[in-house]
């Protein structure tokens, strides 16, 4: 495998800067938005299905779904 370019590697870099500079609590508003999202979620999705959820950040959302399996992905 050849390395990577400097401006991939440039790229990743400025992406890991921003992450790692991510709040890591959540604000109330935040916090608030995610219970709502969740709710209706809980309606619409079954107890027994699996669920993906694809930029899960910290699982926050994901933890609060009543489904069967749950898998989150994030950088």
């Amino acid at each position: 495998m050849s390395a990577i370019s400097a401006v991939t590697a440039k790229h990743l870099q400025h992406l890991r800067s921003f992450y790692d500079a991510a709040p890591v609590e959540l604000n109330w508003a935040a916090r608030c938005y995610r219970d709502v999202l969740a709710h209706y979620y809980n309606l619409l999705i079954p107890s027994t299905a699996s669920v993906l959820e694809i930029g899960c950040g910290s699982g926050g959302l994901l933890s609060r779904i009543n489904a069967a399996r749950k898998v989150g992905v994030d950088i």
